[in-house]
């Protein structure tokens, strides 16, 4: 019986531990992968093949 108290307990912690860490990741990760010098455009090089 005192093995799964135990085991409770490690769980708990580790899930705290998780959880900690996915909301220290969320504040310190940029929120978007864009720079502030986007334009809002991008361009496109189309090579066809010859005859076109």
């Amino acid at each position: 019986m005192i093995l799964l108290t135990r085991v409770k307990v490690i769980i708990l912690v580790i899930f705290i531990a998780l959880v900690s860490y996915t909301a220290w990741l969320y504040l310190n990760v940029p929120i978007s992968f864009l720079p502030d010098e986007d334009q809002g455009y991008f361009i496109t090089i189309i090579q066809a093949p010859e005859g076109y």
